[in-house]
């Protein structure tokens, strides 16, 4: 056992960390669906630009849930030694992915729409103002 916490130390602490950061998405997500923002930028501005926040705290754990998956991918391919690891392993793939989902889901409404909005709201002025 002690050996498992050796090895899957860094993961137990990221998924915890990952569902600390989504019952505070959850939150926040409920209180900017009650606010009624007249536009994406507005929402963006809210309360100091906590919603960019919240969204590059978003990019980083999926950053590096995906390089946890991928060295995991890496270590199953080169052979792991006892089944344990293996087993170990393959589950926290899994709870990685879907922490993963998870984080896509919980900021895709409304963070992202409004963030994706305000862009191609800018983008699109650049390219009318460049003609």
């Amino acid at each position: 056992m002690s050996k498992f916490f050796k090895t899957q130390w860094y993961k137990i602490i990221y998924v915890a960390a990952v569902i600390i950061y989504l019952f505070f998405l959850n939150g926040f997500n409920h209180k900017l669906l009650k606010c009624n923002f007249e536009n994406s930028f507005k929402l963006i501005e809210y309360d100091d630009y906590i919603a960019l926040k919240f969204f590059a705290v978003a990019l980083i754990f999926i950053f590096i849930g995906v390089v946890i998956i991928s060295i995991d991918i890496k270590r199953l391919r080169i052979g792991l030694e006892d089944i344990v690891e293996i087993v170990s392993t393959i589950i926290f793939i899994v709870v990685l992915f879907i922490m993963i989902t998870l984080i896509i889901h919980f900021i895709m409404i409304p963070i992202l729409q409004a963030i994706l909005t305000c862009a191609l709201l800018v983008v699109g002025a650049c390219a009318s103002a460049s003609n």
